[in-house]
């Protein structure tokens, strides 16, 4: 099966309307926790498929939107708190969470994205007291994959971060040191599908 987390180039509204992420509600159907909240640009796009989770096989699965509120007392927040204290690790012992905007960025772009900073001050947090196996994020136009990392360092008790943004658009991003951070595992620039 396929499942997909909304993107910065989804947010898109018509022409004419005030409605975003409209066209990724009507092409695409993700598991749902209640019907979509629309609202007025700029933000916030509630359920349908902005987030959502589901169990496969031995993998509880979590897909967070980055373009909703993120801030505890939110929507999101508050039903990813209720989704991460629900997961029962003897059933499933692997907990992966996909979002689109990276925390950690070992490139030069999107340093300062909001996203970036909301996910790291709220949802990491969580990431890290739930004990996240695995984090999937794209957004970069490049692969990148940790060490197991929380709060900035290299750490058993954080999760994996993996970006794997090269299929998309030749972006040619740049790194944002000659040295890696401690924390990255492997980076790559290049254009195309990893392994």
């Amino acid at each position: 099966p396929m499942h997909i987390t909304p993107g910065n180039h989804d947010i898109d509204k018509p022409e004419n309307g005030t409605n975003i992420f409209s066209a990724y509600e009507v092409r695409f159907r993700m598991p749902r926790i209640r019907e979509v909240e629309l609202t007025p640009y700029p933000l916030p796009y509630e359920y349908g498929n902005a987030y959502y989770a589901f169990q496969y096989g031995k993998t509880h699965q979590i897909y967070l939107n980055s373009y909703s509120r993120l801030d505890p007392g939110s929507k999101q927040y508050e039903w990813l708190v209720q989704e991460l204290e629900s997961v029962n690790r003897h059933q499933t012992p692997w907990l992966l969470v996909t979002f689109h905007v990276p925390i950690y960025n070992t490139f030069e772009v999107h340093q300062h994205d909001e996203q970036m900073f909301k996910m790291r001050e709220h949802i990491e947090p969580l990431l890290v007291s739930h004990k996240v196996n695995v984090v999937f994020n794209g957004h970069i136009h490049a692969y990148q994959r940790t060490k197991p990392v929380a709060f900035g360092n290299v750490s058993d008790t954080g999760p994996i971060h993996i970006v794997m943004g090269a299929g998309g658009r030749n972006a040619d991003a740049t790194f944002l040191n000659e040295e890696p951070e401690e924390w990255v595992a492997v980076r790559d620039s290049a254009h195309g599908a990893k392994r």
